[in-house]
């Protein structure tokens, strides 16, 4: 929810009300992604920083919260190379097997790394592996590949934040047809005028339920993760 006044409308130079819905999209599409990743809904979140229940982080048990439950379902990747990265495929078994029902997910800092192994000086076998597009790697290992934003870049070495240390990500691959991700509300956006105070009130809301189709677990390998990443080269 925002309010403006019509001085700040009458005096800005773009027009506020469709730049204000534009950024609430923006922001509401946001907060899913963050959401569906770095969710976790327990009294105490996995992320130290995590405390208020309004945090949209506290809406479910996102993928990374689902990976690291399972001893199985995570691997520790200290160099990211091929086969470390493929390690992280293989956890997933069976569930792995079709690369057109998978989906990676990466650090902004992991989508650099690798592509500067791919096409620079430090060629370590991401070549054939891996296709990059502007810049940014869309197919891993015969999978898509998405790099989020919301992948956080300042966990520890066991891939949650306790503020202490804070220089690790991880890397997530997630089975997507063994998830779902479903909608009550679209996002809709609503303004009111108050003419007394000459104000204009914006106010989007959306409803949004996520699940797994069976929690993550030995036998239901849908997420795996890579995590003791280092953030720097």
């Amino acid at each position: 929810r925002t309010w403006f006044s019509a001085e700040e409308d009458e005096d800005s130079i773009v027009p506020l009300i469709p730049q204000l819905k534009a950024n609430m999209a923006i922001t509401a599409a946001e907060a899913l992604e963050d959401a569906l990743i770095n969710g976790d809904d327990s009294a105490t979140h996995q992320d130290a920083d995590v405390t208020s229940s309004s945090d949209v982080r506290k809406a479910w048990k996102g993928f990374r919260y689902q990976a690291l439950a399972v001893a199985g379902l995570k691997k520790a990747l200290t160099t990211l190379t091929p086969a470390a990265i493929l390690s992280v495929k293989t956890a997933m078994q069976t569930y792995g097997v079709d690369p057109s029902k998978l989906a990676w997910i990466l650090a902004p800092t992991t989508n650099d790394i690798v592509v500067a192994q791919t096409i620079g000086e430090t060629k370590q076998g991401f070549g054939k592996y891996v296709t990059i597009a502007n810049g940014g790697i869309t197919a891993m290992f015969g999978a898509q590949a998405v790099t989020s934003g919301k992948m956080r870049e300042n966990l520890n070495a066991s891939g949650v934040y306790d503020g202490t240390t804070t220089d690790n990500t991880v890397l997530l691959l997630v089975r997507t047809d063994r998830h779902v991700l479903g909608s009550r509300r679209s996002l809709t956006i609503k303004t009111d005028e108050k003419i007394e105070s000459d104000q204009v009130q914006i106010v989007g809301s959306f409803r949004k339920g996520y699940a797994p189709l069976r929690t993550p677990s030995t036998t239901e390998r849908s997420v795996a993760i890579g995590y003791d990443l280092a953030v720097t080269p």
